[in-house]
């Protein structure tokens, strides 16, 4: 699975380009749909997690899992994708759990029309920090702290 986040200036928009097995499709995400999917997106990973640990261990969980997706895939700059297709405008996302342990990801456009897209855990984790990184570019004042901003605040800082 390639994908592609990038911030188009004259729309106001991110392009997200996703191709997988051969198909490739391309939706715009306005700032408010880039928002709604960046909290979703650390949700699914969070409830991945299970029950029973406490806050702080979950964030704890949830950013070395984020860390160590991080580790293995190594989001890349390549030349953008080939459009098979015009994008569409994502008014409606949904996801949740697919097949094969995978998760669901449906764009849907204000036509109805949908595109269903099954990712692995580590994309989700890629597409939450090209997120970040579109947000930083778009000047769109978004921020979503992730776990590990908030552990970083919890660890005492010795002076010497």
């Amino acid at each position: 699975m390639k994908l592609q986040l990038d911030y188009v200036p004259v729309e106001d928009r991110l392009l997200l380009r996703i191709e997988n097995e051969g198909r490739a499709i391309a939706v715009w995400l306005t700032r408010r749909m880039t928002a709604l999917t960046w909290d979703a997106l650390w949700r699914v990973v969070s409830a991945s997690l299970g029950g029973g640990a406490t806050s702080e261990a979950r964030d704890w969980l949830l950013g070395l899992a984020h860390e160590e997706s991080q580790r293995r895939h190594v989001v890349t700059r390549e030349p953008p994708l080939p459009l098979q297709q015009e994008p569409f405008l994502v008014v409606t996302l949904q996801l949740g759990n697919g097949d094969d342990g995978l998760y669901r990801l449906r764009l849907v456009d204000p036509a109805g029309r949908c595109e269903i897209v099954d990712m692995e855990e580590d994309a989700i984790h890629g597409l939450i920090r090209m997120i970040e990184s579109a947000c930083v570019t778009a000047e769109w004042g978004l921020t979503r702290h992730s776990p590990n901003d908030r552990l970083a605040a919890m660890i005492p800082i010795r002076l010497q």
